[in-house]
């Protein structure tokens, strides 16, 4: 049931920050988005990263989208657009390193996600990563950060709060249920 919960946990961590000053096919795509509309968001999303191409938000939302849609590779390549628009989005490293890891280049991954922590080491983003390195498993022996203990969530209840905000549709009873 975590691993269905993470995915949530993660578009909430996307939702979270506000995109100020981006209207139009960003908002479109959002709601499309929100509705589960993963297709017609997609073509929202690209539309905005053409018309901003200066803004990471849309590439992010498109990355996101395609994690969504299973093309894990493609998101992560939009998302490693996105950290050269925003390097310091500890939002984007967190998403970015689900994509790498999901494409099944766990390293990468694990690189990613402990940026992620650099960037920050409290709220949402940093309790999903610490969740995401446990995900991983092990550090292999040799490798930096080996000797790390595996750090616990900061909050428990950070699933159905996460789970709750993505998904506004989903009842009481199904968030305690998480």
């Amino acid at each position: 049931m975590r691993g269905s919960v993470l995915g949530a946990a993660m578009c909430l961590v996307l939702l979270a920050p506000a995109v100020a000053g981006a209207a139009g096919p960003l908002d479109v795509g959002i709601a499309y988005y929100r509705q589960g509309q993963l297709a017609a968001a997609e073509a929202a999303f690209r539309k905005a990263a053409r018309t901003s191409p200066r803004l990471h938000g849309p590439r992010l939302w498109l990355g996101a989208t395609l994690y969504q849609q299973g093309r894990y590779r493609e998101a992560a390549g939009v998302m490693e657009g996105a950290l050269a628009l925003a390097p310091r989005n500890a939002n984007t490293w967190l998403w970015w390193g689900h994509a790498l890891a999901r494409s099944g280049e766990p390293a990468r991954a694990r690189e990613a996600l402990q940026h992620v922590l650099l960037l920050t080491t409290r709220g949402y983003a940093a309790d999903l990563t610490r969740m995401a390195l446990r995900s991983l498993g092990p550090v292999p022996a040799g490798q930096p950060g080996a000797a790390n203990p595996q750090v616990m969530l900061e909050s428990p209840q950070t699933y159905r709060t996460l789970a709750r905000f993505f998904n506004p549709r989903l009842t009481e009873r199904e968030a305690q249920a998480i």
